[in-house]
């Protein structure tokens, strides 16, 4: 849970419900995108930026990318 607290995807309307529809995937809403949703343009920017750094300029690749994000992640103790 995020400083601010996440935003209940059952519970949201309106633009962030569009949001959390468009960001869903087969094991719900993911946790960066509830803690940053009241700001939906920031989530939108970071999805361009982790596109950008981990697509389309990386030479690692994206599930590699992703790994290493979860590994650093968890050393971290961060649950987003």
């Amino acid at each position: 849970m995020s400083f601010l607290g996440d935003i209940d995807p059952d519970s949201a309307d309106g633009e962030t419900a569009a949001l959390f529809k468009a960001f869903k995937t087969p094991h719900g809403v993911p946790n960066w995108v509830r803690g940053l949703a009241r700001k939906p343009g920031i989530v939108h920017g970071m999805r361009r930026f982790i596109n950008l750094l981990m697509k389309e300029h990386s030479s690692i690749g994206t599930v590699r990318g992703e790994m290493i994000a979860t590994l650093v992640s968890s050393l971290n103790r961060c649950e987003h």
